[in-house]
């Protein structure tokens, strides 16, 4: 007879199961509230209330330096700490009883709705709350050891508990996936004024070269939220209201009626350091802000435009001119309706200005009298958002190495001023040689440069810089992104062989 395992083995499984234990209930009132919340949006999940509380209290310097450190990664991590802090309660309160238990979740719950800035409705919150306390209690219920008592079936109990928490899980899980699929209205929209792009195959058959159009898929994203809104254009209304005589409520089929635009936009983050990623050049259909609110009768009142999203962000861009000639409220990109990331069913874009000021998850448009700060600007960011001149290169690659006779190529970009001329220098900007640029398709899209050199064997620091279309040089000055967008030029280091 072949003897048990060690004592120290049981000891560990025990240990093992009893963890699993004290976090299962817990782990079950997330599980279910997620995929409650993943459903219909409009239901909150509890650590992201809090997380999403956290993230519109946080400092301006403390939110920059988590920008500028981790990128998109400090939301994660948020994220993280905010499920794992939820976790964390449900194990000190692993003892109570399963009701107190049930009830100390919905609770919890109304409690982290009460914070989150969305706002979600309270009929919502209750039903967050009561999936997370009836999984919480099934699960606690189900892992007690009662006092066995004659005539009572533990075993089954514990199966019904189980069969009963997994058929809710599955149907929830089915509206949820339902929803995802159905929450971005798919086929293209035909603008009445489109753009034509015919691209430089020259440009083309540089390989690393950026394409002249980013494609939906990698175009970059940034937002502050932990997950994205999801708004369904079903019931969805554009308001436009403030100084207006005829306040309006617009649908996204209101929106596609109307004459319709496509622009080549270049959009830039203005926290994207010099030489980074957080900028692309994608196709947008929209309708022009002006035609927006001219159904509503502007009354003159109002020098500022107010808008806000359905994540509760907001921001502000001045009614002038410039504004109104440039901006769109854009419903489509790449020729087909908005991706959800990037703002479904409608978005502010704002050519020329940094990213933030084009409102994703588009709710509203209020015309308000004076200067008013955005939910950037209260963080210590330029209010103005304008963006600079800037150049990059894609190719070479910085520290590699390169026959004496090679290619550099790269892109430039200006907002609404276009770009003249980029030039590359190979001797830290003694002289500078003009490159070859792509003919324009659109004075708001980015401009690919190309250039030919021929070095002797060596190591050089090259650099670029654009010339925008005012005839101004790019800043050779180093600043960070913080507060109004970085500068200077960009370097690479190659090695030349023989």
């Amino acid at each position: 007879m072949s003897p048990g395992p060690p004592r120290g083995e049981y000891r560990a499984k025990g240990r093992a199961v009893a963890l699993v234990g004290a976090f299962a209930p817990a782990t079950a009132a997330l599980t279910a509230q997620w995929i409650l919340h993943t459903a219909t949006r409009r239901a909150p999940f509890a650590p992201y209330s809090v997380g999403q509380w956290i993230i519109r209290h946080t400092p301006g310097g403390l939110a920059t330096t988590a920008i500028d450190h981790l990128g998109r990664g400090a939301l994660r991590l948020l994220a993280v700490i905010t499920i794992g802090g939820a976790l964390a309660l449900g194990m000190v309160l692993r003892r109570v009883r399963p009701a107190l238990l049930a009830a100390i979740s919905f609770a919890s719950t109304i409690a982290a709705a009460v914070l989150d800035p969305s706002d979600p409705p309270i009929r919502w919150a209750v039903a967050g709350g009561a999936v997370a306390a009836v999984a919480a209690a099934l699960m606690a219920t189900a892992l007690a050891r009662p006092a066995r008592s004659p005539g009572v079936d533990y075993g089954r109990r514990r199966l019904i508990a189980g069969l009963a928490a997994g058929i809710g899980t599955a149907a929830l899980g089915g509206v949820a996936l339902w929803r995802i699929l159905r929450s971005v209205m798919p086929g293209r929209v035909e603008a009445t004024r489109p753009i034509t792009i015919h691209t430089d195959p020259g440009f083309d058959h540089i390989a690393g070269l950026s394409p002249l159009v980013t494609s939906r898929q990698d175009h970059y994203v940034v937002d502050i939220d932990l997950v994205d809104p999801v708004v369904a254009a079903e019931g969805w209304r554009l308001r436009i209201d403030g100084g207006v005589e005829r306040p309006l409520a617009m649908s996204l089929d209101d929106l596609v009626a109307m004459p319709t635009v496509e622009r080549l936009v270049c959009m830039s983050c203005i926290s994207n350091p010099v030489g980074g990623p957080l900028v692309s050049d994608s196709t947008w259909t929209g309708v022009p802000l002006r035609d927006v609110l001219a159904r509503a009768r502007p009354s003159g009142a109002g020098t500022t435009l107010l808008a806000r999203g359905a994540d509760g962000y907001f921001e502000t861009v001045p009614v002038d001119e410039g504004t109104l000639t440039l901006a769109v409220v854009a419903v489509a990109m790449d020729g087909e309706f908005l991706p959800r990331e990037h703002g479904y069913p409608a978005r502010l874009l704002i050519p020329g200005r940094y990213g933030y000021k084009s409102v994703k998850w588009l709710q509203s448009l209020s015309a308000v009298a004076g200067s008013q700060q955005g939910y950037w600007v209260q963080r210590g960011w330029d209010s103005a958002g304008v963006i600079r001149t800037e150049s990059r290169f894609d190719v070479p690659g910085d520290h590699s190495q390169v026959p004496s006779r090679f290619t550099a190529a790269g892109v430039a970009w200006a907002g609404g001023r276009s770009i003249s001329r980029v030039e590359v220098s190979a001797d830290d900007g003694r002289t500078w040689t003009p490159a070859g640029l792509e003919p324009v398709v659109d004075p708001l899209a980015w401009r690919r440069w190309r250039l030919v050199m021929t070095l002797r064997p060596g190591v050089y620091a090259l650099t670029v810089r654009a010339i925008d279309g005012t005839g101004v040089v790019q800043s050779a000055s180093n600043l960070p992104p913080h507060p109004s967008g970085a500068s200077g030029y960009h370097r690479i280091v190659v090695t030349v062989f023989e």
